[in-house]
């Protein structure tokens, strides 16, 4: 794509060719491109010099568009969709395309590669970039907004306030370094440690796509030299490198069955769980604990249920997952003060650690009852399905209302179908029957 590409609006680009699907992508109704592709529309370019609808949406970012399309037949790399969408930073469209078969060599009109188009924009300030372009357009004030987008990156837009409508508009993804990482996996390339550590710490935040997707390059490559890199991160200085070497470890060399760094992971994370200060790398160890799933470390998570910062304790309510034995007081403890804690997300999932405990005592089915209560809907399905599996008939009830009253797309619902299945009780057995064949809304109208 050339540079100038940038400064013009994205809907209206390109040649007017295409018809009725080439301006549904372009609009992003993904409704109307959907009912055009099922009555017959080809996914592909109409006629000769035609614009391309995978090529659009690829050059917008529009991950779901791109899936529609490619599920519709579109040719994953007519009209250079990964170079686009590796130009733009869209991180979404890139996975969707690679997933597809997309060729990660294939050039743009320039003969460039989707990786050199990715690589050229590191170190790069977007925003700045952005208004480098538009000054070619004219002089005048720059505005510039953020949108976050689906695939967790944000869209960073620049338009020139002044001068005739349309106003010159710039857009990019801040996608690039990780699809970077993407386009290396696919061509086998082993990026050296150092890069993507710094890859990852130029990311916004450890929420973001550029984070973990160096993160996960480095669980897969496993190896000692990965390791003891990471291993001397989580010794740095500066809290956001802890937090990599730490996010490295956690799931390290995980294709491996032999887990041959996993005694000295949890001795290294359970150290930092006792000495860590900053409540974010301690948030990520914690997690790492969790995904190492060994009770030697409850100590270390129960120590945290009091935690001020509730990312914290969500971390140990998510480590206690299926770790916590009955005869174990600690951890036990542990499971019954976070079913209380003022965060919903927490008592979901200590909720869920309750109902997964193997142990059947007075005291956990009268927790598990008294939280059916709860506000939170997730939680009292978490409650219900722990009272289901211990046959207590008190969760009769609350499955059969939540197959009646939850959206059969929401998360309670499924664990509510799925308690109701396994159930020994008939009016769940039947409600669970009804469901499970599709219709689910009679048990509206027969309680």
């Amino acid at each position: 794509m050339s540079e100038d590409s940038h400064s013009k609006d994205s809907r209206s680009e390109g040649p007017t060719a295409g018809g009725p699907l080439i301006e549904a992508v372009r609009g992003g109704d993904r409704r109307h491109a959907e009912e055009l592709l099922a009555a017959g529309t080809p996914a592909g370019p109409t006629a000769p010099g035609a614009a391309v609808p995978l090529a659009v949406a690829a050059a917008a970012g529009d991950a779901l568009m791109a899936e529609l399309l490619l599920e519709h037949g579109a040719d994953p790399d007519q009209g250079a969709p990964l170079a686009l969408a590796a130009e733009r930073g869209a991180f979404g469209v890139a996975q969707v395309l690679l997933a597809s078969g997309a060729d990660p060599l294939a050039p743009d009109a320039e003969g460039r590669t989707p990786a050199q188009l990715a690589r050229r924009w590191q170190g790069i300030d977007p925003e700045q970039e952005l208004r480098r372009r538009l000054a070619t357009a004219g002089p005048g004030p720059v505005s510039v907004h953020r949108e976050e987008q689906p695939d967790e990156t944000v869209l960073i837009v620049a338009e020139l306030d002044a001068g005739p409508a349309p106003r010159a508009r710039a857009e990019v993804q801040d996608g690039h370094a990780a699809v970077l990482c993407l386009l290396e996996e696919s061509l086998g390339v082993d990026t050296p440690f150092d890069e993507l550590a710094a890859r990852a710490l130029a990311a916004p935040d450890s929420e973001h796509p550029a984070w973990w997707e160096p993160v996960r390059a480095l669980h897969r490559r496993g190896g000692e030299e990965a390791y003891a890199a990471a291993e001397r991160l989580c010794g740095d200085d500066r809290p956001r490198a802890r937090e990599f070497g730490v996010d490295v470890l956690a799931q390290f060399d995980y294709l491996s069955r032999e887990r041959p760094y996993a005694e000295r992971i949890v001795a290294l994370l359970r150290r930092m769980a006792d000495q860590e200060q900053d409540p974010e790398v301690l948030q990520s160890v914690l997690a790492g604990l969790g995904h190492q799933r060994d009770p030697v470390a409850l100590p270390e998570l129960a120590r945290h249920v009091g935690h001020p910062y509730a990312p914290v304790r969500h971390s140990v309510a998510v480590a206690l997952v299926g770790l916590v034995p009955g005869d174990h007081a600690e951890a036990m403890a542990a499971v019954l003060a976070l079913v209380a804690d003022p965060d919903e997300g927490v008592r979901d999932w200590a909720a869920f650690a309750l109902a997964s405990v193997e142990a059947d005592t007075p005291e956990i089915r009268e927790t598990l009852a008294g939280l059916l209560a709860d506000p939170s809907v997730p939680v009292v399905a978490e409650a219900a399905r722990g009272l289901a599996h211990r046959g207590d008939p008190r969760a009769v009830e609350p499955l059969l209302r939540l197959l009646r009253e939850s959206d059969p797309d929401e998360y309670a619902w499924d664990v509510a179908l799925e308690s109701a299945e396994s159930s020994a009780d008939p009016r769940l057995r039947a409600a669970a029957r009804t469901a499970a064949a599709g219709t689910w809304a009679e048990l509206r109208h027969h309680p």
